[in-house]
This record gives C-alpha cells, sequence and structure tokens, in this order.
C-alpha cells in the first residue's frame, strides 16, 4: 500500500471517528436538555466506546476512559437498575459531554487544516477550558460524588459491601481521569504562554 493510499486511509478514517464522537456528544447534551433520556441511550453509548475500541487507534487514557464508560453501563444492567434511576444516575455524567463538543471542534478544525479566525480559535478554546473545568471538575464533583440522593441509590442495590466499590470505582476513576487531563490542559496554557514570551 502506497504512503498516499495510507494517508489518505487515515485521514477518513480520522473523520469517521471524529464524527462519531460528536455526534454521540452533542445526542448526549441534546437529550439531557431536552429531558428526553432513556435507558436506551446509554446502551448505545455503551456500544460506541466498544465499536471505538475495536475499530480505532487510541491513546492509553482513551482506552481507560472508554473502559470506565463501559464499567458504569454494565454495573447498571448487572446490578438491574430500574430505568428511571438508570436515567438519573446517568444523566449526572452525561452532562460532562459539554466540553466534549468544543474538543472535537477543536480537533475537526485542526485535523482538516481549515482555517479559522484567531478570536473563534481564542473563543473555542475558551469554551472548552471553561466547560472542562466547570462540568467535569466541579460539577462532577458537587452534583455527582456528593449527591447523598445519588450515593443512596447506588447503596440501595447494593447486596454485599464489595458491590459498593464496584459501583463506585469507575465513578472515581472517571473523576481521577478528569484531573490528569486538567492537569495536561494547564500544562498546555503553561507552555503556550511560555512561547509566546519568548516569541516576542
Amino acid at each position: 500500500m502506497s504512503t498516499t493510499t495510507t494517508t489518505t486511509t487515515t485521514t477518513i478514517t480520522q473523520h469517521i471517528d471524529n464524527g462519531a464522537a460528536i455526534t454521540i456528544a452533542i445526542l448526549s447534551t441534546l437529550s439531557i436538555i431536552l429531558n428526553h433520556q432513556s435507558a436506551t441511550t446509554t446502551y448505545c453509548i455503551f456500544c460506541y466506546c466498544a465499536l471505538d475500541l475495536i475499530f480505532f487507534k487510541k491513546r492509553m487514557d482513551i482506552i481507560i476512559h472508554h473502559a470506565l464508560v463501559m464499567s458504569v453501563c454494565f454495573n447498571l444492567w448487572y446490578y438491574s437498575f430500574s430505568e428511571k434511576d438508570v436515567v438519573d444516575t446517568t444523566s449526572k455524567v452525561m452532562i460532562v459531554e459539554v466540553s466534549n463538543i468544543f474538543l472535537l471542534v477543536k480537533k475537526i478544525i485542526s485535523d482538516t487544516k481549515m482555517k479559522v479566525p484567531k478570536p473563534v480559535h481564542h473563543m473555542i478554546n475558551g469554551l472548552f477550558m471553561s466547560s472542562f473545568i466547570y462540568y467535569r471538575i466541579y460539577y462532577y464533583y458537587v452534583y455527582f460524588l456528593k449527591n447523598d440522593i445519588l450515593q443512596g441509590r447506588i447503596l440501595h442495590y447494593c447486596k454485599r459491601d464489595v458491590d459498593v466499590i464496584i459501583l463506585n470505582a469507575p465513578i472515581y476513576g472517571f473523576y481521577a481521569l478528569n484531573f490528569y487531563w486538567a492537569g495536561l490542559i494547564v500544562s498546555k496554557i503553561f507552555t503556550s504562554v511560555k512561547r509566546n514570551k519568548e516569541d516576542k
């Protein structure tokens, strides 16, 4: 296979991957905004993550992310959560996909080498960083980890002490992963600021 063919195939694969990811992010966000979530939405996300891992090459942090998503979905099914409880629980997690929309827009612009005015570029960066910090760090902690109703719901389905660990492990795993990503974002900001100072 020639280098040109390989590059074209890779580019097409990236576009398909980006398109699928941003579609999931937008649909997840809209389902919450329009109050139209269902257990089916959760299991569709499980299928997306599984297919994404099978057909597309991923970084280790994305593999961990998808594994955590699939663990949460599997636990909701295995522990027989009612549809209402599935919706109430996952809606608090799915809202973090808001930040993914802006991240994927950035990625699509980069992959397609689209020319975007600097103010628009800065606005997308700002929306991504602010939505990431708000939803993935603050919101997730306050409205999910520290939500007594949600934690009580999880305990309701636990018959053994180990069940509490199994159900909470991916939930806290998500939060740890978000902090890791937040560290990368801050590191990139400092590097960018330092580079700009050196260029002046």
